[in-house]
C-alpha cells in the first residue's frame, strides 16, 4: 500500500555569509537551497525539492525564512527540526516545523514579509558584528564625522507606506508588476545604532537595500526628506544609486494565516 504524501513547512534561520545566496544554481554552487535539499534527501531517502518564501541574495541572513517539501515519511512533526539540524551545516537551523495541506505554497500564500536592515554607528572594525550589521564607522575617513538626521530619515520612510510602483527600487527584476504594498516602514533606534524595519506584501530584488541606501543619503544631508517619494515618481532605477551592503539585511518573518493551512 502506497503511503500518502504529506507537506511539511519549515521555519529556517541562517547566516548567509558563507553561502552563494538562497536559490540553487549549478551543482558546484554552495547555496542554502542546495544544502537543505541535500540534507532532506539524505534523511528521508528520496529526492526532495523545496519551495521557499523568497530567494535571499548572497550575504543576506534570515531568522524566519519559510520552505516546504513533500514526503511520505511518517516522522512525528515535533521531531523534524531535531533530526534535520543534526545533519545541517552549523550556519543553518530549522527553528520550527508544521504539517500543512497540499495547497500551501510558502511564496504565494504569504500575507507579508518583514525585513530588518541593521546599522551600527558605534563600533569600528569589529569582525564579530561586521558579518551581520552595516558598521558605518568602518567607512569614515580619518577626519570625517558621522552625523545622521534620524528624525528626517524616519519621516522619509513613512512616505513609502501604501501601494506604489517601486521600479526605482528594483535591480533587474523579472516581475510582471513593480507595484508593492508597504504596510510599515520604520526607523527604530538601538543602543548601537538603528534598524530600518520594513514590512510589505512582498519585495522586489534589492528593494530593501535600495530603500536603505537612499534613506542614508537623506540622513547625511545629501538629499531632501522627500527624496524617497521622488524616486517612486521617477520610476527609473538609475537615480537610486548603489544598493546598501547586503550583510546587514535580515529576513525576520514571513506571515501566513496558518489556521487556513495547518493539517
Amino acid at each position: 500500500m502506497t503511503k500518502s504524501l504529506r507537506q511539511i513547512a519549515l521555519v529556517v534561520a541562517y547566516d548567509g555569509t558563507d553561502w552563494g545566496g538562497f536559490q540553487r544554481q549549478s551543482k558546484t554552487e554552495n547555496t542554502l537551497q542546495g544544502e537543505l535539499e541535500r540534507v532532506l534527501t539524505k534523511l528521508f531517502q528520496h529526492k526532495v525539492e523545496i519551495k521557499s518564501a523568497g530567494r535571499t541574495d548572497k550575504n543576506v541572513h534570515a531568522l524566519g525564512q519559510v520552505v516546504s517539501f513533500f514526503t511520505a515519511t511518517d516522522i512525528k512533526i515535533g521531531l523534524v527540526p531535531l533530526v534535520i539540524n543534526r545533519l545541517l551545516s552549523p550556519s543553518i537551523r530549522v527553528r520550527r516545523a508544521y504539517e500543512v495541506n497540499s495547497d500551501f505554497h510558502p511564496r504565494f500564500v504569504a500575507t507579508y514579509r518583514r525585513y530588518w536592515y541593521v546599522v551600527n554607528t558605534v563600533s569600528k572594525n569589529n569582525p564579530l558584528i561586521s558579518r551581520y550589521e552595516y558598521c558605518m564607522r568602518d567607512h569614515l575617513r580619518r577626519d570625517e564625522r558621522l552625523e545622521l538626521d534620524l528624525p528626517k530619515m524616519a519621516e522619509a520612510l513613512k512616505m513609502l507606506e501604501g501601494v506604489h510602483d517601486f521600479t526605482s527600487y528594483s535591480h533587474n527584476s523579472s516581475c510582471e508588476s513593480m507595484v508593492r504594498k508597504i504596510y510599515s516602514a520604520k526607523l527604530r533606534e538601538t543602543g548601537s545604532g538603528f534598524i530600518i524595519d520594513l514590512k510589505a506584501d512582498s519585495f522586489l530584488r534589492q528593494m530593501v537595500r535600495l530603500i536603505v541606501s537612499n534613506t542614508l543619503r537623506i540622513g547625511k544631508g545629501e538629499k531632501e526628506v522627500d527624496w524617497l517619494y521622488e524616486l517612486l515618481e521617477r520610476k527609473d532605477r538609475v537615480y537610486a544609486d548603489e544598493a546598501a551592503d547586503p550583510r546587514a539585511v535580515w529576513l525576520m518573518k514571513v506571515g501566513y494565516n496558518l489556521e487556513d493551512w495547518l493539517v
